[in-house]
Order: C-alpha cells, then sequence, then structure tokens
C-alpha cells in the first residue's frame, strides 16, 4: 500500500464515523506512524507503506474512529508554543486557555514582580503551570491536583521542559496543599454542570471526569476556591480563572463577595465568549 493510498482511505473512514476534521486527522496520524513531517509527507505519497507500519497506522485510525481524542493517541498536544505529554489521566490543554497564560504574564511584567509566587490550581498535564515558568524567568508555580496519575503527567512534562526546579508538584484539592501565601492563582478548574456532560462530543467524555465536571450547577470548584484564596492570596495579588461562558455573572458575583474591593472583570477569548474571571488586588500602574 502506498502512503497516499492509506492517507484516502483512512479519511473515509474517519468521515463516516462522525470526525469532523478527518483530512487533517488521517494526515497527522499517518505522519506520526511514520515518523516524518509535512513537507516529507507530500513527497512521500508514493511511498510504500510497511506491514508492521500499516498495522499501527490503522489501529490508530480505528481509535480515531470510535471517537478517542487524537491528542491521547498520539500522546501529545500544543500548549502556548509548547509540546506536551497527554494521556488520559489528563485534560488536553486546549488553545483558549492560553489566555490565563497571558493574563499572568501580563500581570508578572506589568508589577515587575522578580520573584513571584504562583499557584496554578489543578494543574493536570502542567501546560499552565510550564508556561508561565518558560515565560517568566524567577517565577516559581506551585502546580496542585488532587490526581496522584495527573500529577505523573505534569512532572513528565516539567522535565521535559527542564523547569521541574520552578515548577513544584503538590498533591491535594485545590489550595489545601499549599503552605504560604502567593501573588497569583491561576485555575482551569471542573466547571462543567454534571447533567451535561452526557450531551457533550464524545471526544470531550473521553477525558477524565473529574477535570470536567463543576457539580450542579458548574461552579462548585469556583465557588470553593474564590471563598478559600483569601487567606492564600497576597494584598496586591491577582486571580485568574477559566469559566464557562453562561457563568459570568455568578462569578463576578461571588468575586464581589470575596473581595469587595478589588477590581474585578470578565475577559472574552478571540471569539468574544466569556472565557475567564479575573480578580486583581493591586492598583494598576500608569
Amino acid at each position: 500500500m502506498k502512503v497516499r493510498e492509506a492517507w484516502l482511505e483512512s479519511r473515509k473512514i474517519l468521515k463516516c464515523n462522525g470526525v469532523q476534521d478527518y483530512s487533517i486527522e488521517a494526515e497527522v496520524l499517518l505522519r506520526h506512524v511514520l515518523g516524518i513531517d509535512r513537507v516529507k509527507f507530500f513527497q512521500s505519497l508514493n511511498s510504500d507503506i510497511s506491514s508492521n507500519t500499516k498495522i499501527s497506522f490503522y489501529d490508530m485510525i480505528h481509535r480515531r474512529s470510535s471517537r478517542e481524542p487524537l491528542a491521547y493517541i498520539i500522546g501529545s498536544r500544543e500548549f502556548y508554543g509548547l509540546d506536551f505529554i497527554v494521556n488520559p489521566h489528563v485534560l488536553i490543554p486546549r488553545q483558549e486557555t492560553e489566555l490565563l497564560v497571558e493574563e499572568v504574564l501580563n500581570f508578572l511584567s506589568l508589577h515587575s514582580l522578580k520573584n513571584p509566587l504562583i499557584a496554578d490550581i489543578g494543574t493536570g498535564s502542567g501546560s499552565i503551570a510550564i508556561s508561565i515558568a518558560k515565560n517568566y524567568e524567577g517565577a516559581t508555580i506551585f502546580a496542585t491536583d488532587k490526581s496522584i496519575d495527573a500529577l505523573k503527567v505534569a512532572n513528565l512534562n516539567r522535565h521535559k521542559h527542564a523547569v521541574s526546579d520552578r515548577v513544584k508538584l503538590l498533591h491535594g484539592n485545590l489550595l489545601s496543599p499549599l503552605s504560604q501565601k502567593v501573588d497569583v492563582i491561576v485555575s482551569n478548574p471542573p466547571y462543567i454542570a454534571s447533567n451535561i456532560i452526557g450531551n457533550l462530543e464524545p471526544e470531550v467524555q473521553n477525558e477524565p471526569r473529574e477535570a470536567l465536571d463543576g457539580g450542579y450547577s458548574g461552579v462548585d470548584y469556583i465557588n470553593e476556591l474564590i471563598s478559600t484564596s483569601t487567606c492564600i492570596l497576597k494584598s496586591n495579588g491577582m486571580i485568574a480563572i477559566e469559566i464557562n461562558y453562561d457563568h459570568s455573572e455568578k462569578s463576578k458575583k461571588l468575586c464581589h463577595e470575596y473581595f469587595p474591593k478589588a477590581e474585578i472583570s470578565v475577559i472574552e477569548d478571540l471569539t468574544q465568549t466569556p472565557r475567564m474571571v479575573r480578580i486583581v488586588l493591586a492598583k494598576r500602574l500608569q
């Protein structure tokens, strides 16, 4: 079988099984099993595929046809320009979550914090914590998670990106593992209402439920995180939390309850969708 034939046939298989981006995903999987980049892929369309490669490739196509997420199949996902190891124990990093990293980096730069302490709550793969560490020299990030399996993935990633000395992994729920105050709290917590998860795309339902399920109303973890952060956040600090699009008013109300004098705002992503609630205690520098 030629590369071209495998690509065309696998596209049809994925399309028939409801994979929306069937063409590019078939290409990504074929390039992954062949170990080649995109330029080499198109140069190799008339090359033969070995029997072992063909078996491996169609095994991946079968997994993707069952709607297993592409990132789990190839074992990685790009986030903030970095490649992260992922597996079914962690939520797959998403582009919209990069907004959290941007907001933290902007805050640190604006206030010229030299050795800031940051808490990444529910770190999962460690993508947020590691992205901040790679882009802000001197920052120390306490990355917490209640899942030991997730922390194992984060550990692989912090070593992969050579920031294990500044990304400290802590086991426990939300803020409970922290023993000192921090300048910034950042989190992408579970925020999907429990009764909605069953209606999500099959790929999302293959991700760890504990990283998705935000309780009956979807804001259980956000409520707990904000209410307990008053004794952990420094007096001139910031909190940035990813939210569901319909939680902006609930989240703002809760923020005002616990931080009545803070600057509180909801930040939209590139699609003008409410994506993050931000609490700023520090005065803005002119």
